[in-house]
């Protein structure tokens, strides 16, 4: 479960937006548990703009 996790994150900092999304579409699939971290660590900054990511999030119910 953490992988997927793992695996976006390392896609997002190569700036590699495509493959980030789709890593995390699988943790949220595989209910990862970190994903409860999703809406507040800056790492994940650059994705916030993007309507795939804030899809994510309002899958996951966070506020955007």
């Amino acid at each position: 479960m953490q992988s997927h996790l793992n695996i976006a994150m390392v896609y997002n900092t190569l700036g590699d937006t495509d493959d980030a999304l789709a890593a995390l579409e699988d943790a949220v699939e595989r209910r990862g548990a970190r994903l409860i971290l999703l809406n507040v660590v800056r790492k994940w900054h650059p994705l916030r703009k993007d309507k795939r990511f804030l899809a994510i999030l309002r899958r996951l119910r966070f506020s955007n």
